[in-house]
C-alpha cells in the first residue's frame, strides 16, 4: 500500500506541474489574443459601417460596379437585412444624381429644374410642372 501512495503522490506533482505549466501557456495566449484584437480593431469596425458601405457602393457610376459591389456584401446579411442594402443603395444613386429626375432642390424651398446642358430654367415653389 506504501508504494501506491508513493505512485500516487509522484502522479499527482506531475499532475500538478502540467497544470502549472498548461496555465503559463493560457496565460501567454490570452495576452497574444488581446495583442491581436487590438492590432485588428484599428478602427475598422468604426469605418465600415451600413451608410459607409452604401455610399461607396452608390459612387460608383457604374451600374455593373454598384451590382458586384453589393453582391460581396449580401451573402453576408439576412434576407431583409440584404433587401435593405439593395433599397439604401437605390436611395443613394437617385440621390446622388439629383433627386428627381433632373430637379434638384435648393436652399430656398424651391427645385431648379436643369436641362442637359446644365442651365436652370426654371425655378418653382411646387417642384412640379
Amino acid at each position: 500500500m506504501n508504494e501506491f501512495m508513493l505512485n500516487f503522490e509522484e502522479k499527482m506533482r506531475a499532475i500538478e506541474e502540467m497544470v502549472r505549466a498548461l496555465n503559463v501557456r493560457i496565460e501567454v495566449l490570452e495576452a497574444e489574443n488581446t495583442e491581436l484584437r487590438a492590432r485588428l480593431n484599428d478602427g475598422w469596425n468604426d469605418r465600415v459601417t451600413f451608410e459607409n458601405v452604401v455610399e461607396q457602393i452608390a459612387s460608383n457610376e457604374d451600374p455593373a460596379l454598384r451590382d458586384e459591389g453589393r453582391k460581396i456584401f449580401e451573402p453576408m446579411l439576412k434576407k431583409e437585412m440584404a433587401r435593405k442594402l439593395r433599397a439604401a443603395i437605390k436611395h443613394k444613386v437617385k440621390e446622388m444624381n439629383g433627386g428627381d429626375g433632373g430637379r434638384t432642390f435648393n436652399n430656398y424651398g424651391t427645385y431648379n429644374e436643369v436641362q442637359s446642358g446644365g442651365m436652370n430654367i426654371n425655378n418653382r415653389q411646387d417642384g412640379g410642372d
